[in-house]
Formats: structure tokens, sequence, C-alpha cells
């Protein structure tokens, strides 16, 4: 299994004008956001066959310092891309244009949740 290092990025669709490989272009003076998270970056991926083609569910729950009510606003129950980093410089995207990635939120106490889920016909790491 390859391992990913606790940086993720990450950036609504709505705001990016294209991708190619993991390279994310951003509109006009936008950039992703970046957050280290407290727990390994573990992503779940389930492949399953559905009318013929084959999707890959991806899931990715992920726990990080507290956030800001702003931040909250721009990614809650939103479609975004995400940027994994593993820890030999390789870059993954969950997620693409077409199929991208829901990010859901959890306020905690100390902390906050963030998952992130997607149903996408590439595998995370061919």
């Amino acid at each position: 299994m390859k391992e990913f290092i606790n940086k993720i990025e990450f950036a609504p669709v709505t705001d990016i004008s294209s991708i190619s490989g993991t390279t994310i272009t951003m509109r006009s003076d936008l950039s992703t956001d970046v957050i280290y998270t407290k727990n390994d970056v573990i992503p779940d991926e389930q492949d399953s066959e559905r009318d013929g083609n084959r999707f890959y569910s991806q899931t990715l729950n992920i726990v990080c310092d507290k956030l800001t009510t702003s931040f909250f606003r721009k990614y809650r129950n939103r479609k975004v891309i995400v940027k994994l980093f593993s820890d030999d410089n390789q870059e993954y995207l969950m997620g693409n244009l077409l199929f991208p990635t829901r990010c859901s939120m959890s306020p905690k106490l100390n902390s906050d949740l963030l998952k992130f889920t997607c149903e996408n016909p590439d595998p995370l790491v061919s």
C-alpha cells in the first residue's frame, strides 16, 4: 500500500480552470488550500462494477486542527479535487472535474474532521 505524508492540498471544483496530470490550475488569483493532518493519511478504496463499468469508491477521513468559520463556509458539502503527497515525492489526485470528490466536515472539541468521498472510474493509485 502507498504511504502518504500528512499534507493535503485541495480546491473547490468551481475555482479550478484545468487539471493536467496532477497539476491543478486555478481561476484568476485563486489558490489551493493546504492543511496538515493530525492522523495518518490512509485512503480507503473499494472497487465495484455497475452497469458494466468498474468504479472505485474512495474515502479519506482527516483529523486536523480547528478550522476557521470561513473555511467551513468555503468547503462544507462542496465538490473538490484533493491532492495527496506520497512519502516518495509522488502526487495523486482524488477526484477529477468529471468525478469530483465530496467534502463534508464535522467540528469537534479540539479538532475538526474532514471526510472526502468519491466515486471514480480510475483508482487512486494504479
